[in-house]
């Protein structure tokens, strides 16, 4: 599990890779929530408890669609 936010508070989650891509992720787990990686961009799969959906869509730096 990864920390959602870097020391200073700002996004690790962004819309582009600003480093070297690697490989290929399909879910992304961290601190606040666990977000699914999709062909249509990222999607709330939870949130971590005492967690709100706010927090979590505040805190990345990309668009996150949030299911019904």
């Amino acid at each position: 599990m990864m920390e959602h936010l870097t020391r200073r508070g700002e996004p690790k989650i962004l819309a582009e890779c600003t480093l070297p891509l690697t490989g290929s992720v399909q879910r992304i787990i961290t601190d606040l929530a666990v977000l699914d990686v999709t062909s249509e961009g990222l999607v709330l799969a939870e949130t971590a408890p005492g967690i709100d959906v706010e927090r979590v869509l505040a805190a990345t730096g990309a668009p996150v669609h949030v299911p019904a």
